[in-house]
């Protein structure tokens, strides 16, 4: 966060002048005490801790250091005046040492202590800007936050008692509030089917370096959709993409076409795409649409604060410099799979193999090859890999204590073997045609140990 310092008139005239009435009482104060009362009036001169050093000292304290700079010229104004006074040769006052080290002494209180001042005002500046910014900021949230609750209110209000008791669309919405992106986009399946009938519903990821979209997950049967779309050659996609806008399609033009379909945002870019393929024909109105765009807000809201977290965790989930995720997290990415699958009867496929000594950017790199984006790779790692223990070192311990707390979900999934490949959303008789194109991408033996059925 960038703070921008309000620059301060820091010499202004007011200022000036009382600093510099303040400097002559001070003197006055100093040659009433220390000149004119005493009889020998020459031990002015030779004065040891000399009284003219504090005038430059406070001053500079408390003003900085151009107004002590002006002191320090004052006090030794002062101190030459006395000693012309005194009958004293002006020549040797600048040509002894004993006597000019007071004009050293002045100038350098003032700088040194002036800077000290100097960087204390500067320093107070700088947190007074800070606190300003923080409640300027914090007002802004406050009125956000206010209007949030206002509209959310109000929305409230007006879906109370609405078609299909939409107030229990609101609660759910609640559910939202999590910071797993995994299961925001498993509730808000659950979401369209249950208040807006839709029959197939399918949300689908978005990679822009290769221009393709790929299916994380889908609802329902009787999609016309393919699991993987290359967006440029779909105009309706294509748009979405670009201008960031929800569609809504009454009438298909074709059947790669869904009746309504949103963008899911993230810092400008779409990272997801909501469809809602197929609906019963009277649930086709503005209000299922308006019901919609709701939805979608909610979501990408939920979406973006899920999405932030995960990228904060990430680098804690995988072996340093690869794509492959610690057999915990493996566990429970699994596990969301597995739910997707006993909720909505979505497939996915798991494969798992044996390899000796594996090397973890060897596999990385593989699996990046062959995998889609949305794809899952995970290792169980123990200490007789050497490769394993070098890349993480720090995290052997902890991912040992993981693997006990996941002991009773090995046994649910009969898992075997080191390496697991997850491909969500992935219908069964795809298997033989992945499993063969993992086999020939290694270079070295896999040893098939399971798949789920």
């Amino acid at each position: 966060m960038k703070y921008k310092i309000i620059e301060g008139d820091f010499m202004n005239t007011k200022k000036i002048f009382f600093s510099i009435l303040e400097n002559i009482i001070f003197i006055a104060i100093v040659i009433l005490v220390f000149y004119i009362l005493p009889y020998n009036k020459e031990s002015f001169l030779t004065l040891n801790i000399h009284p003219l050093f504090f005038v430059v000292l406070i001053m500079a304290l408390r003003y900085g250091s151009a107004i002590g700079l002006i002191s320090a010229f004052f006090v030794s104004l002062t101190y030459s005046y006395i000693y012309f006074t005194l009958g004293k040769d002006m020549f040797l006052l600048f040509s002894e040492l004993s006597n000019s080290k007071y004009f050293v002494y002045f100038f350098i209180i003032a700088i040194v202590i002036g800077r000290f001042k100097d960087n204390f005002l500067y320093h107070e500046k700088i947190s007074d800007n800070k606190i300003n910014l923080l409640k300027e900021a914090n007002q802004n949230l406050t009125e956000a936050n206010k209007e949030a609750f206002a509209l959310k209110e109000e929305l409230r209000k007006q879906i109370i008692g609405a078609e299909h008791s939409i107030l229990s669309l609101y609660e759910i919405a609640s559910s939202l509030d999590t910071l797993d992106p995994e299961e925001v986009y498993t509730e808000t399946m659950g979401m369209l089917s249950k208040f807006l009938r839709a029959k197939t519903i399918s949300i689908y990821s978005v990679n822009e370096t290769k221009g393709v979209l790929r299916l994380k997950i889908r609802l329902g049967e009787g999609s016309n959709l393919p699991n993987s779309i290359f967006y440029e050659d779909n105009e309706s996609f294509y748009e979405l993409i670009n201008k960031k806008n929800i569609v809504k399609h009454i009438y298909k033009s074709d059947d790669n076409c869904p009746l309504m379909c949103a963008p899911l945002i993230d810092d400008g870019k779409v990272v997801a795409i909501l469809n809602i393929e197929m609906i019963e024909f009277k649930f086709v109105t503005d209000y299922t649409y308006n019901v919609f765009k709701i939805i979608v807000e909610w979501v990408n809201k939920a979406l973006i604060r899920a999405l932030s977290a995960e990228e904060d965790l990430r680098e804690n989930e995988v072996f340093q410099g690869t794509n492959i995720l610690f057999f915990s997290n493996f566990i429970d990415r699994l596990d969301k799979e597995e739910h997707r699958k006993e909720k909505f009867n979505i497939e996915y496929i798991l494969l798992s193999y044996y390899i000796k000594n594996p090397n973890l950017e060897y596999i990385s790199k593989k699996s990046l090859k062959i995998l889609r984006d949305v794809d899952i790779v995970g290792m169980k790692c123990n200490f007789n890999f050497i490769d394993c223990v070098d890349k993480k070192r720090n995290s052997i311990k902890e991912i040992n204590i993981k693997m006990n707390n996941v002991s009773n979900k090995i046994k649910k999934y009969n898992l075997k073997g080191n390496v697991f490949f997850l491909l969500p959303a992935t219908p069964m008789n795809q298997k033989d045609h992945i499993e063969e194109r993992i086999l020939s991408t290694f270079d070295y033996k896999l040893e098939k140990t399971y798949e789920i059925k």
